[in-house]
C-alpha cells in the first residue's frame, strides 16, 4: 500500500532528527503555537490525548502526577464544550 505523502515526509524527518533535539524543539513549537488554543477541542484532543497515550514510559507515575495533568486538561475542556 503506498503511503501518504505527509506520513512519508514525517516519517522521513523522524529517521533524520530522531537522535538530536530537533524533533523535542519541533512539538515544543507547535505545543506553544498561537494556532494551539483551548477553545480548539479538536486540537487540544490532538496534542494532549496523543501524548499521554504515547506516553507510555512517563504517564503512569506513582505520584499521579501524570493524571492529574490529564485530568486538568479534561476539565478545561469539558467546561468549554
Amino acid at each position: 500500500m503506498k503511503k501518504h505523502i505527509a506520513e512519508q515526509l514525517l516519517e522521513d524527518f523522524y529517521k533524520r532528527y530522531k537522535y538530536n533535539h530537533t524533533i523535542d524543539k519541533c512539538f515544543a513549537i507547535q505545543a506553544s503555537s498561537r494556532y494551539i488554543s483551548i477553545f480548539d477541542i479538536n486540537r487540544v484532543k490532538a496534542l494532549i490525548f496523543k501524548f499521554c497515550i504515547n506516553n507510555i514510559r512517563s504517564f503512569h507515575k506513582i505520584d499521579g502526577s501524570d493524571y492529574n495533568f490529564w485530568m486538568s486538561y479534561i476539565i478545561k475542556i469539558d467546561t468549554i464544550n
